[in-house]
């Protein structure tokens, strides 16, 4: 499962490479990032609010595998809200889009439905349901319906994150 653990967040995975570069405007200099530079400067951001991660591998064609973000969790509130501060340029560059591969949304989705199942499995019985319209960018579950505070949500997610129970 690539996408889970920043799924109860955003999942964190691309299809189409899109645009060579992107462009980042300031009142100064206009930057041009490559893809890589763009994933490096997030890992750099979560780096600055205290979270590491080891280096974000790149598939064959060339788009990022985020699976050491998923497996940061999201039951700490200050995680959650760090990937959130830190996603923007991901997503500007394209590189949470779903919707360019329907095979990929496919799958994403069947593993959020795979997560949430094992959630409820393992204890977490209102745990909700993907996002139906999830494109890749935004919370793949409802944020306000994820019982954080339930008693055994860190356990099951752990478990359902690393597949012991599935």
């Amino acid at each position: 499962m690539l996408f889970v653990g920043v799924g109860l967040m955003m999942v964190l995975t691309a299809c189409e490479p899109g645009p060579e570069t992107v462009t980042t405007l300031d009142t100064r200099t206009t930057t041009t990032l490559t893809a890589r530079e763009t994933v490096d400067g997030f890992r750099a951001c979560l780096a600055e609010g205290g979270v590491n991660i080891p280096p974000i591998r790149f598939g064959p064609d060339d788009r990022p595998i985020f699976d050491a973000v998923a497996r940061l969790g999201t039951s700490d509130p200050a995680v959650s809200q760090l990937l959130t501060a830190c996603v923007g340029p991901l997503a500007e560059r394209g590189l949470l889009e779903l919707d360019a591969d329907p095979a990929l949304r496919t799958a994403v989705m069947s593993d959020l439905r795979v997560f949430a199942q094992c959630m409820r499995d393992q204890g977490i019985g209102r745990f909700p349901d993907p996002v139906e319209d999830y494109d890749g960018s935004g919370a793949a579950f409802p944020p306000d319906a994820i019982p954080r505070n339930a008693d055994g949500f860190q356990a099951a997610v752990s478990a359902c994150t690393t597949g012991a129970d599935r």
